[in-house]
């Protein structure tokens, strides 16, 4: 790249980057061991963003803070929304999308980079390794990479979250193992199952092959937050005639401005008591004047929150993780008892609910000598910088979903099953032959759609009401010879490689007509 006559000097440092759904993390790989970046003296940065105005922006802590007191403004957990088909936020009466949103955190990440004192980059930071959940879709791949683009850096690869905790992990271990990282952040819900093989010596590599990886886009920390605020507006509730703190919309006699900022206390304290609850029996929610009513009464909070009352209002979503980690393990084919080690990751996962349960389930005490909030991003940095040297480390992947496309009646024709593995440095090819509906049928358009449960029908829901296959691309294959319904056929062939970037190719057998689509790829 060259800007002005000038050649761009990159940097020989690559970063790895936990794109967080309620914090983020960089770290980089630095004489021989990982190092996380700070952002403001603190290792990880909530993933929020806050408009001033159009021109004036916050980022990180000071973004966090204005959450409640001005939410029109302010954008947390945008990557719940990464890949959603045309998702926008009105800003200030600008459209905004999860791409922009995540450019300006990245944006962040990488100044803090340079701001890190002993550590000269050397030139511009440009290359990055960014984690996405085991569950993204190719759609928030696609969005997570144009996020990336959209900040100047080059995505060197879009790695699992647990597959870069499971790296960590391995480092510099001499043991060969199956390992299950359970991974619960700030919004999403990761398992997966790997079977870590160590260098026997230097002319080997370590290798990390994925037997299975399944997870819940929307479930996590916040969710607990969430709880806990709960708890405390019901005691709040009854004390005070009924007022309401989470209820925006209502009209209670109290200006909407101030309704806010009580809100946005509320959250900011539930989030302490959640990290209270971690390491003591019960916390004390003691909060002079959170709100004052039309009438200039001030009204406080005074109330004692026990450990098990936590536990019991966040039970029911705990049992649905392990609903998920069965799942993982039934598809690898392994029992509880061939799991070596059980590593958590994730800053929800210091819920002593989830380690109790882990003990319960796998009769072990789950690892967690790791940091479980940085183990991603610095899994990521060994990654980066092992990339293209020999002798580090492999990762065997796995395809994420089933993918085909949607065929006469709505119905989903399966053409890569999900677990299939991709071969190390090569893609997977799975190809299926179709035939013209109609006489004289000239053109066709493909619907490409993935799915992480089998389903018949394109159109299925949960028994939430979501759909459970996932639109992700279209294109028309046209010139087609015309011959009576069902006699000229038609080839679709899917390839995905280790990224699980996602090429599909149309072909009229017989002719020159062919065309194809690359998903999960930025294009300019």
């Amino acid at each position: 790249m060259k800007m002005a006559g000038l050649e761009i000097k990159y940097s020989k440092y690559k970063l790895g980057i936990d794109l967080g759904t309620s914090t983020s993390v960089v770290s980089v790989y630095e004489n021989g061991k990982t190092r996380v970046l700070k952002i403001n003296g603190k290792e990880c940065m909530p993933s929020v963003v806050s408009f001033i105005d159009k021109n004036t922006k916050l980022i990180g802590e000071e973004a966090k803070g204005r959450a409640m007191l001005d939410p029109s403004n302010t954008v947390s957990s945008i990557k719940r929304h990464m890949g959603e088909e045309g998702y926008k936020l009105s800003i200030f009466e600008e459209p905004y999308s999860p791409e922009q949103i995540a450019s300006e955190i990245l944006s962040k990440l990488v100044d803090a980079a340079y701001e890190q004192k002993d550590f000269e980059p050397e030139g511009s930071l440009y290359d990055v390794v960014i984690c996405v959940p085991a569950n993204f879709t190719d759609n928030a791949k696609l969005a997570t990479k144009k996020a990336a683009e959209m900040a100047g850096l080059n995505v060197l690869a879009l790695l699992e979250e647990p597959v870069a905790a499971a790296i960590m992990y391995g480092f510099d271990s001499n043991k060969d193992q199956n390992v299950l990282v359970y991974d619960l952040g700030g919004g999403t819900f990761d398992v997966c199952v790997l079977k870590i093989q160590t260098k026997k010596n230097n002319a080997d590599r370590d290798k990390y092959e994925i037997l299975s990886k399944e997870g819940i886009s929307k479930l996590g920390g916040d969710d607990f937050d969430r709880s806990i605020m709960e708890i405390i507006n019901e005691d709040f509730k009854l004390k005070n005639k009924g007022i309401d703190l989470l209820d925006m919309e209502k009209d209670q006699g109290i200006s909407k401005k101030k309704m806010k900022a009580a809100g946005q206390k509320l959250k900011e304290i539930a989030e302490n008591v959640k990290i209270e609850l971690s390491f003591k029996n019960s916390a004390s929610v003691l909060f002079p004047n959170i709100i004052q009513t039309g009438e200039g009464e001030l009204l406080h909070l005074d109330m004692e929150i026990a450990r098990d009352t936590f536990e019991q209002a966040i039970s029911h979503l705990v049992d649905k993780t392990y609903e998920i980690v069965k799942l993982a393990l039934d598809n690898a084919k392994l029992s509880m008892e061939d799991i070596d080690k059980v590593i958590l990751v994730g800053g929800s996962s210091l819920v002593p609910l989830v380690k109790n349960r882990i003990k319960e389930v796998f009769k072990v005490e789950p690892y967690s000598d790791f940091n479980p909030i940085t183990i991603v991003a610095e899994g990521a940095a060994i990654f980066a910088a092992s990339m293209g040297t020999p002798g580090e480390g492999d990762v065997f992947n796995i395809v994420t979903h089933n993918l085909g496309i949607m065929t006469e009646g709505m119905e989903f024709s399966n053409i890569i099953e999900k677990g299939t593995e991709i071969p190390k440095k090569a893609s997977v090819v799975r190809e299926k032959e179709y035939k013209t509906q109609k006489d004289e049928q000239t053109e066709v358009i493909i619907y490409v759609y993935q799915s992480s449960e089998d389903i018949a029908f394109v159109n299925e829901k949960d028994d939430e009401g979501r759909e459970k296959a996932v639109f992700i691309g279209e294109f028309k294959l046209s010139n087609i010879p015309p011959a009576p319904k069902g006699e000229q056929k038609i080839t679709v062939k899917f390839e995905v490689n280790e990224e699980n970037i996602i090429k599909v190719t149309a072909t009229a057998l017989g002719t020159d007509s062919k065309e194809e689509i690359t998903l999960n790829v930025v294009k300019e």
